[in-house]
């Protein structure tokens, strides 16, 4: 499986229902990097772990120390017991100028077989803390295109939501697209209440601007 360094177009939408409804839309662009080969996104207007126009670093991910991203994340999948022979792909934010927001960012783990057998889904919050979900399946099964994982949130995010209650996680995988769904709701006790919250973030039709070719971005 081998798959260049791309950027993408799409769209955010966020809705929230409680203390008073708020939603929006707004455009975003990003980028979806092969850890096995991230040098190979270096370009004119972009680079990784040095300063550029478009830039990554790895510092920004992972343990946070600048170390190898691929070694941290392919203990996660080994500590599940899930194969880490195949490519692994993150789609995050690049820094623009050398700032940055990731409030999500998403790796997509493969089998050698090139298969999707997990999605690990790096939160980062706004007071600068972060927490990483792993979503895959009990038994090891690939994940199928549009499934729904649930995880427990322990991670606080939004200052109107607490932390207790649980994520549920869609995706859509395409070629040259991405979809994915992130909703928080409040315990079962709560959810049905009209004033439960529901927040979400969606890439919407993604569409890939340039598929890194010549000069990758």
């Amino acid at each position: 499986m081998e798959i260049r360094p791309q950027l993408f177009l799409g769209h955010v939408m966020h809705r929230r229902l409680r203390p008073v409804i708020n939603a929006f839309v707004y455009p975003v662009f990003f980028i979806r990097l092969p850890l096995r080969d991230l040098a190979s996104g270096n370009c004119a207007v972009f680079s990784v772990d040095r300063s550029n126009l478009l830039s990554f670093r790895q510092r920004d991910h992972g343990p946070r120390d600048g170390s190898p991203l691929l070694p941290w994340v392919e203990s996660l999948l080994r500590e599940r017991g899930l194969p880490c022979d195949g490519e692994i792909l993150l789609q995050t934010f690049p820094r623009v100028c050398g700032y940055v927001f990731n409030p999500v960012s998403f790796w997509f783990c493969h089998d050698r077989s090139g298969a999707l057998i997990a999605v690990l889904a790096e939160v980062n919050n706004t007071f600068g803390g972060h927490h990483s979900y792993l979503l895959h399946n009990m038994d090891g099964a690939p994940l199928r295109d549009g499934q729904i994982l649930h995880a427990e949130k322990v991670f606080h995010v939004s200052p109107f939501n607490d932390i207790e209650g649980a994520t549920a996680f869609a995706s859509g995988w395409r070629a040259l697209c991405s979809r994915l769904v992130s909703t928080t709701t409040m315990p079962k006790a709560n959810c049905c209440s009209p004033r439960s919250p529901e927040r979400r973030r969606r890439g919407r039709q993604a569409r890939c601007l340039v598929p890194c070719c010549a000069c990758h971005y």
